[in-house]
Parts: C-alpha cells; sequence; structure tokens
C-alpha cells in the first residue's frame, strides 16, 4: 500500500468521529440562532420549518453518513488485519476485540502501530522466497 492510500485511509478512520461531532454541533447550533427568534414573537418566522427542516437534515445526516462510513472504515480494518502475516491468531482476536469495544480509539493506534510502518515493494518486485542449492 502506497502513502497517500495510507494518509487517506487514516483520515478516513477518523471521520465517522468528526462527522458525528460536527452533527451534534450543527443540531446545538440551529437553536441557538433561532431559540432568541422564537421567544420574542409568539408565532415562529415563516421560513422557520424550512429552516427547521434544513437544521434537523443536517443533524441526521451527518450522524448517518458517519455511522455508516464507520461501518465501511471497521469492514476495511477486518480485513487488513486478516491477510496481513505481521500478526500472529492471538494478536488478531486481541485487535478484533479491541476494534468492537473502542472502535475509532483502537482503529487508530492500529493505524499507527501496522499500517503506517508497513514497507511497500518496489515497483515490479515481489516477494520470492530465497532459494538455495543443496550440496551433494
Amino acid at each position: 500500500m502506497n502513502k497517500p492510500v495510507k494518509v487517506v485511509w487514516g483520515i478516513a478512520t477518523v471521520m465517522p468521529l468528526m462527522m458525528t461531532f460536527l452533527g451534534i454541533v450543527c443540531f446545538f447550533a440551529f437553536f441557538i440562532t433561532k431559540f432568541p427568534e422564537l421567544t420574542k414573537n409568539a408565532t415562529p418566522p415563516p421560513d422557520f420549518p424550512k429552516e427547521m427542516f434544513v437544521g434537523i437534515f443536517l443533524f441526521y445526516g451527518l450522524i448517518l453518513a458517519g455511522v455508516a462510513l464507520g461501518f465501511l472504515i471497521v469492514i476495511s480494518y477486518f480485513i487488513h488485519m486478516v491477510r496481513t502475516d505481521r500478526l500472529n491468531k492471538d494478536q488478531r482476536t486481541m485487535w478484533a476485540v479491541l476494534f468492537v469495544i473502542f472502535r475509532t480509539l483502537a482503529m487508530t493506534v492500529y493505524w499507527f502501530i501496522h499500517v503506517w510502518p508497513e514497507e511497500e515493494a518496489a515497483a515490479g518486485e515481489t516477494a520470492q522466497p530465497v532459494r538455495r542449492k543443496r550440496k551433494d
């Protein structure tokens, strides 16, 4: 895996957490900006339902997109964990449990420990076993 792909994967690892946080911020920002307007007038302004729909859509849309992206990222880490030769059976079990319990934190630590330092194969080279001649 080349460096740009690793960087994008690392950024995508923390994106679900950032999208959820941004969705919550949008939700509270919407109500903080609209609450003084609603307390002044007994009736809401005519464009309030449209603005409310946009605020709620941003809130739920960002959270749902974060959940979907998080699901895909977890799957990608499980695939990497199964395919890598650097982990034995016990380590794979440990990382699988950590992914399920701690999700983003565990995936970030795994990325720094196992994905980022992976050595890249040179272009056109494949790993071939070394064969020695037998002495008869």
